[in-house]
């Protein structure tokens, strides 16, 4: 699948879920576990490597622990 990316300036209403603030032209992507928002940059991603499929921290620590109670 391909990544969910936003770039579209001030006017989306997104908010980026580590820094709180909007696109301001930055590059944001959508956590594939629970749909959250980010900055790339936020989240150390490079524009040039963004991945086809990503999650973020909260749910690779929750897969993690899930997987250990098993």
């Amino acid at each position: 699948t391909i990544p969910t990316v936003i770039d579209e300036g001030p006017r989306t209403e997104f908010r980026c879920s580590k820094c709180h603030r909007g696109v301001e032209s930055l590059i944001m992507i959508d956590c594939d576990c629970c749909h959250t928002w980010y900055h790339i940059r936020c989240v150390g991603i490079d524009s040039n490597q963004i991945p086809l499929q990503w999650r973020c921290n909260e749910c690779v620590g929750q897969s993690a622990i899930m997987a250990q109670s098993k």
